[in-house]
């Protein structure tokens, strides 16, 4: 029936546990294999998302740089420009015929020389009018186009220009950002200031931002003012992909677009990101995480033959040795079971064999150690009988006690009398009735034993009792208070010089009912107290010691549960 039930409990073991181990194993490997796959692919894919997403972010960092970058070269050029506006020398020297130029000029100069050391970004600082063309790095003819390229009273962007004479002086600078205002003198238009600004921290080429596919370009609606780092060619094609598009920020051809307008120079920062170039680093990890899908592969059929040859076709071989034992329900086998593979693999089916073995010796010394156990069996029973047989009959003992009452009255000694007669009391209480008991039964069967203690210690005991009516019919177990009352008066009172004092008492609390034992004696010394709490509150009971302390305890927890049992200590108190 066991068997049969076990069978049974089969049909709730999940499908691949029920299925043989060369098909866990087949199985196991294909989905290492596809979860290996799936986490390259997974991996393959996120990292393209973080280079574009990094390389997105780096486009953006280096597009708001310059924007800065813009703001900050604009804003100074327009405070220069606004106090070159204001200067009426400027106004006086552009205005001036060739005759007066001169002593002007040595006045103008120092003010432009002021302005240039005092603020680093400007590189130089050109003056044209109809008949001053003072620069130098530019011929008058590209002087007066700046001139003409200002249509408004107020400092304006005029693009990005390198010098006329880089062939002819080595310039430290390749381009210049241009910024232009006119002068006036009384309402009229009589020259203008142009400022070179220096462009290195701008405009530099920067391999890295290359190599991140990020390209800037500066430019207007209808032309492209300066690229950073790409072709004409291309730099146009952006632009007009960028304004074509709606809103700041695109996605066209592969490139990833974004547009920052830059109001004080009235144009605008394209930045674009080549997507293929900036997931191009993923070319050198794609061939190691396809290559190591295909060791894995390797490993995982190496693995399987491996498996197979040195554990499931060893295993198999003893599952079918277990079943043949099943089935012939045979308690040994024909012959040693021997598996080859792994040395594990070996040395488990000489265990196996080893155990049939012992199981047989066993069986033989089961059934030989049971039948001497029956015969030992039944000569303890006999000698039980025979013991039992020889036991004093308990009415004798009472019904001697009897005659010895009888007799001390004949011989008036009523003390021995009422000693015999307390011990007929204990002892018939204690043999007989029910296991609980009123807690008055109680109270009576420890008169009689404290009348016999009294008689012993004569005029050296004192007992004081106080047990309220309520708790005189409350149930306790038999024999509770004489062995503690014992453990006071031998350990406690017998030894004390003089007068002892013994207090019994009772109260309830709720549906608890509180004994108390104490004594005025000698009391107990500190290690000796630790030593008994350590035996009581252990949960195994040594009762072959201190048989009175020890068993009471473990009969109330017995008999109403672990909360409740014996509590000892010692008071300043007499009692």
């Amino acid at each position: 029936m066991l068997y049969k039930k076990k069978m049974t409990n089969l049909n709730r073991i999940p499908l691949l546990s029920r299925l043989r181990i060369n098909t866990q194993v087949r199985l196991l490997t294909a989905a290492a294999l596809a979860a290996f796959v799936c986490l390259c692919t997974v991996i393959y894919h996120n990292t393209n998302l973080l280079l574009l997403r990094n390389a997105e972010n780096y486009t953006d960092l280096i597009s708001r740089r310059l924007e800065t970058e813009f703001s900050l070269m604009a804003d100074s050029s327009r405070n220069v420009l606004l106090t070159l506006q204001a200067d009426p020398n400027v106004a006086k020297l552009l205005d001036a015929p060739y005759s007066e130029q001169y002593a002007l000029f040595q006045e103008v100069s120092e003010s432009l020389m002021t302005h240039s050391i005092s603020n680093p970004q400007i590189y130089s600082i050109s003056l044209v009018s109809d008949t001053v063309h003072y620069s130098n790095l530019y011929t008058a003819e590209t002087l007066d186009s700046f001139r003409e390229a200002l249509t408004s009273s107020q400092p304006a962007f005029l693009g990005v220009k390198s010098s006329d004479f880089r062939r002819l002086t080595n310039f430290p600078e390749k381009d210049f950002l241009i910024f232009g205002a006119p002068i006036l003198l009384n309402g009229r238009e009589v020259g203008a200031t142009i400022l070179s600004m220096r462009s290195v921290s701008i405009l530099s080429y920067d391999e890295e931002e290359n190599e991140m596919g990020s390209y800037y370009v500066l430019c207007r609606d209808d032309e492209v003012l300066y690229a950073f780092n790409c072709l004409p060619d291309l730099a146009d094609t952006l632009r007009q992909a960028a304004f074509s598009a709606q809103g700041s920020t695109a996605s066209v051809g592969g490139y990833t677009l974004n547009v920052t307008p830059l109001d004080k120079m009235d144009c605008s920062l394209i930045s674009a990101l080549d997507q293929r170039m900036a997931g191009r680093n993923l070319e050198g990890i794609t061939i190691p995480i396809w290559a190591c899908v295909l060791l894995l592969c390797a490993y995982s059929l190496f693995l399987f033959l491996l498996l197979s040859r040195n554990l499931v076709s060893p295993l198999n071989k003893l599952f079918s040795v277990i079943q043949g034992v099943r089935s012939t329900q045979s308690r040994g086998i024909a012959a040693p079971v021997e598996l080859s593979g792994c040395r594990e693999i070996a040395a488990m089916g000489q265990e196996f064999t080893n155990m049939m073995d012992n199981i047989q010796r066993l069986n033989r010394k089961i059934f030989q150690t049971t039948f001497e156990l029956y015969e030992a069996k039944i000569q303890k029973q006999q000698a039980e009988i025979s013991y039992l047989r020889s036991q004093v009959d308990p009415h004798f003992l009472y019904n001697t006690l009897e005659v010895v009452r009888r007799m001390a009255m004949e011989r008036n000694a009523p003390e021995i009398s009422e000693l015999s007669l307390d011990i007929s009391r204990i002892f018939r209480y204690s043999a007989k009735g029910d296991s609980l008991v009123p807690l008055r039964e109680e109270l009576r069967m420890m008169e009689s034993y404290l009348h016999i203690q009294k008689c012993r210690f004569e005029d050296k005991l004192e007992v004081i009792c106080h047990f309220p009516e309520e708790t005189l019919s409350l149930q306790v177990i038999k024999m509770l208070l004489q062995p503690l009352v014992e453990n006071a008066i031998f350990h406690g009172l017998e030894t004390k010089s003089g007068l002892g004092t013994l207090f019994l008492g009772a109260r309830r609390e709720g549906d608890r009912l509180l004994l108390s034992v104490r004594d005025d004696g000698v009391g107990i010394p500190p290690e000796r107290l630790a030593e008994i709490h350590r035996e009581l509150e252990s949960p195994l009971y040594d009762t072959s010691s201190h048989v009175g302390l020890i068993n009471t305890h473990a009969r109330i927890q017995l008999q109403y549960g672990k909360e409740y049992g014996l509590t000892i200590s010692m008071t300043s108190n007499s009692l």
